[in-house]
């Protein structure tokens, strides 16, 4: 049986931590990088045109932020897995972008551990659906 790889977008403004990020995705096997924007507006246009079947969503962006994309995304029932990210983690942020259709909230310190897992368990929500 093969397995369908998981497209992966990743909106972030920061080139090292992207860098970071990327570098970890290629080591994980089934994995396409669908792409990276580094402002809500950039967000929204990569995930109209590549259809990712996850996101890794940075708090604050370049212009606007990721709470901007999710309020924007949270009329679509039928988008990606949404993940958030940030450098400054707090319980209101977290229910805030909970609130808004985010699936999981990330402290970036934490990222090396948390994406192998949260990719596991959305190829697993994909072969059951």
């Amino acid at each position: 049986m093969s397995t369908k790889a998981l497209r992966i977008a990743v909106i972030e403004d920061s080139p090292e931590f992207l860098a970071s990020i990327t570098s970890l995705l290629s080591e994980i096997p089934d994995i396409v990088f669908a792409g990276s924007a580094a402002t809500a507006e950039g967000a929204l246009e990569l995930l109209r045109r590549a259809e990712p079947d996850l996101v890794l969503l940075d708090v604050y962006l370049q212009r606007g932020t990721g709470m901007d994309v999710l309020k924007d995304l949270s009329f679509k029932r039928d988008h990606a897995v949404i993940a958030v990210m940030t450098n400054a983690p707090s319980s209101t942020l977290e229910r805030c972008c909970l609130e808004l259709g985010a699936k999981d909230f990330v402290d970036k310190a934490d990222i090396v551990d948390w994406l192998p897992k949260l990719i596991e368990l959305v190829k697993q929500s994909m072969s059951v659906a």
